[in-house]
């Protein structure tokens, strides 16, 4: 089995962040050697990634729709804009049956972007699950602090903005992976 970069990040980072906060935050919670503790921690990252996985659906409609879907219908963000999208469309339109079906057509980019020799789309599809899984790292660590000091003001003043920035920066890695999906699918197309 070999891991990847991201298997380090999106596992035992937010797992380590969560165990080490409860082993401060609950008394009498045995203390535990530096190796078992990392393999604690990897597997809570493991279940934090799996719950951010199923909360994708919750997370796209904080962005306002799916970011594949939202350029391929042309509506861009700030920070991420797609020019090609009409060029795309043309091209997806003939291979999906529903033309209308933005889903559909994003699969069909998606599948021939996943067999390709491009490795920026797996870059971009891992730091965009590294943002989701981090953000509900916050999440968690929020409500952890929040029962244990709810009536100290910095813990607000200090977490809130983190979960804001976490967030913009999450949607902003989601919408650049799906254009980084639809760009390779169009280059593939093209030559």
């Amino acid at each position: 089995m070999n891991f990847k970069y991201y298997d380090i990040l999106s596992f035992l980072v937010p797992g380590f962040i969560i165990y080490q906060l409860i082993s401060l935050t609950v008394q009498g919670l045995p203390n535990v050697e530096i190796i078992p503790s990392l393999a604690i921690a990897f597997v809570i990252g493991y279940f934090v990634n799996a719950v951010s996985s199923w909360l994708e659906d919750i997370l796209f409609l904080t962005f306002g729709g799916k970011p594949s879907v939202n350029l391929l219908k042309g509506n861009n963000i700030k920070k991420v804009i797609f020019h090609e999208q009409k060029n795309v469309i043309s091209l997806l339109k003939k291979e999906v049956e529903q033309d209308d079906d933005e889903n559909r057509m994003f699969s069909v980019a998606m599948r021939y972007a996943n067999q390709s020799e491009n490795e920026r789309v797996e870059n971009f599809n891992a730091i965009y699950a590294f943002s989701r899984v981090l953000l509900l790292t916050l999440l968690i660590v929020f409500i952890i602090l929040t029962l244990k000091f709810y009536d100290n003001y910095l813990l607000y003043v200090i977490m809130i903005p983190l979960i804001l920035m976490s967030w913009q920066r999450c949607k902003e890695r989601s919408y650049y992976y799906a254009r980084e999906v639809l760009d390779t699918y169009l280059k593939l197309k093209n030559e």
